[in-house]
């Protein structure tokens, strides 16, 4: 994601967040507090050591859960 940012923002900050097992509703509303123009970037490593078959698995289970 960065090369893009580099791009299509030019001139930006980051600030690195990591969530380990959170409540995503909780965390929302703790970003919507702090976050006003701000663009946010999730990223996630669901199955990175994992055989293709169970990483399908996981992705579709994540998938499901996005709203």
């Amino acid at each position: 994601q960065l090369p893009f940012l580099q791009v299509a923002l030019k001139d930006f900050e980051i600030l690195p967040i990591s969530v380990g097992d959170a409540d995503y509703r909780k965390l929302a509303e703790a970003l919507l507090k702090v976050v006003k123009d701000d663009v946010i970037v999730v990223s996630s490593d669901l199955s990175h050591y994992h055989p293709y078959n169970v990483a399908v698995a996981v992705d579709s289970l994540a998938n499901q859960a996005v709203p």
